[in-house]
């Protein structure tokens, strides 16, 4: 069956610097439309960030259309694909670029939240129903704040209460992450802390929603600030989970401090801290934050997602536009 559009979906770090995926929108019989999950450009080797950066802009200009799941990837498309001194242009390729959203990485089990499956999970790891756990979801990495959450760790009393870090230590996709793993355990035993961090390991959807629920709070401290690009903070959201994270980069009305979140200062320890301990003797704060992520990740739900694409898909179909998103 001939296609009528081809839609690529591009995270830089997974492609590398293969050359051919680069230049496929150029050479393809069909529009393409391009789908950037990330536009932070990895680390690679020495120097390649700039070369990197000049890919992902052809790929850009190149295709038909261009889907972005963040404000902050929009932004940046806005400003380096189009003269901001030219209206005309900005007009003429408004249609071209639009955000959608992505969602949970993980589907939620329902089933799962009730008081035996937690007391199930926690027995799982070693936990009672008296320990206090904070949970992590997904790699730590140089941007997600490891070191300011074990750092905290060691603010909390000692005796119940406990870091659950979910899912498996490394990627594959980004060469630093395993250097960044190996610090942090160096910390926690430099700090101490080694017997009170847990690790899951790779996990099943179903064990991951498990694992999430054996949680009293997830704490999330990333050091470029909370971004809808992470499906690992998707997945917070989507589990109803109290929720602690730091300041977005750029504002995001969706996220109301206090009501769907709890918004801290980046790289503060100490802020974390007393934020976890605040949470910790809070139970309607709990409450609220639950209620809130459940209700704002109704707007991120899988199928909303994928209407919303179906008819990106068509108006590229129908507009057929010229093969460059700049003229």
């Amino acid at each position: 069956m001939e296609s009528d559009l081809l839609n690529i979906q591009y995270q830089a770090a997974a492609y590398g610097m293969t050359p051919p995926i680069h230049f496929l929108p150029l050479v393809a019989d069909v529009p393409c439309v391009m789908t950037f999950h990330d536009l932070r450009v990895p680390y690679l080797f020495p120097k390649a960030g700039a070369l990197r950066w000049q890919a992902i802009l052809l790929l850009a200009k190149t295709s038909k259309g261009v889907i972005v799941t963040n404000p902050e990837d929009r932004l940046t498309l806005e400003k380096n694909l189009w003269n901001a001194d030219n209206a005309d242009s900005t007009l003429k390729n408004a249609d071209k670029l639009i955000e959608i959203p992505i969602g949970s990485n993980i589907k939620v089990n329902p089933k799962l939240q009730t008081s035996n499956s937690k007391k199930e999970a926690r027995r799982k790891y070693g936990l009672s129903d008296d320990d206090v756990v904070i949970g992590y979801f997904g790699f730590l990495n140089a941007s997600k704040g490891g070191e300011t959450l074990f750092r905290a760790l060691v603010q909390l009393p000692i005796t119940n209460y406990h870091l659950l870090l979910i899912g498996g230590r490394t990627g594959s996709s980004d060469p630093t992450n395993q250097a960044y793993a190996d610090q942090l355990d160096a910390l926690a035993n430099e700090l101490g802390i080694a017997d009170r961090i847990i690790r899951t390991g790779y996990l099943s959807p179903e064990e991951t929603t498990q694992a999430f629920f054996a949680c009293d709070m997830m704490a999330m401290p990333y050091e470029d600030g909370a971004s809808f690009r992470r499906g690992t903070f998707m997945a917070c959201l989507a589990h109803g989970m109290p929720t602690i994270t730091t300041q977005p980069s750029i504002p995001l009305p969706q996220l109301i401090h206090g009501e769907n979140i709890f918004l801290i200062s980046s790289g503060s320890a100490t802020s974390l801290s007393s934020t976890i301990m605040e949470l910790v003797n809070d139970s309607n704060l709990r409450a609220q934050l639950s209620h809130g992520a459940l209700e704002l990740s109704d707007q991120f739900t899988w199928d909303k997602i994928a209407k919303k694409t179906e008819e990106f898909f068509e108006s590229v179909i129908t507009t057929r536009p010229p093969n460059h998103l700049t003229t």
